[in-house]
């Protein structure tokens, strides 16, 4: 029964690429600040409900939820297509973007009138999920990430060549 099936490790695989492509990012300032603007613009919407509910002596809660109900589906769903257009993710990265996709359509309807707390704190639930389905579908983006620092090193062969000047004179004490 020790024998190998072909289907062996891939449950390890999909939780290592969910793994890999949510944390390797933090090491990059690039990638980071590229993350901040996509907050920042894709979610402007949400941001100027936000500043004039600040100036609003009877704050309604309408808008900044529609605000909200377009968020998710908009940035979730198009980064949901760049995993699922890409042939060079895994096949298992293709399908999970359809099941966002399916699952930013669905709840985007069901919650677009809803009035109730949960369903509120679902919208912000699934605006997090959007947030990181964009991070896990840019995760390996080269385009967003700094080059990489060679390493500090000179000539093959330097450490083997004779240096140039004398140590004579030198007093220590």
């Amino acid at each position: 029964m020790s024998e190998e099936r072909p289907h062996d490790g891939h449950w390890k695989r999909l939780r290592r690429t969910f793994r890999d492509r949510t944390l390797l990012p933090l090491k990059s300032p690039s990638f980071l600040l590229f993350a901040a603007i996509v907050v920042i613009t894709a979610g402007l919407g949400i941001w100027v409900e936000l500043y004039r509910a600040m100036d609003a002596t009877e704050w309604k809660t309408e808008s900044l939820r529609l605000a909200v109900n377009v968020f998710y589906p908009s940035l979730g769903c198009a980064a949901a297509a760049q995993l699922i257009f890409n042939e060079t993710v895994p096949k298992f990265l293709r399908g999970f973007g359809l099941l966002m996709t399916i699952i930013f359509a669905a709840c985007c309807v069901a919650f677009g009138n809803a009035t109730s707390t949960s369903a509120i704190v679902a919208q912000i639930v699934l605006s997090n999920a959007a947030l990181w389905v964009w991070w896990i579908a840019n995760a390996e983006n080269t385009e967003i990430f700094d080059e990489p620092i060679p390493p500090a090193t000179g000539p093959a062969d330097a450490a083997a060549a004779e240096l140039p000047g004398t140590l004579s004179g030198l007093k220590t004490k």
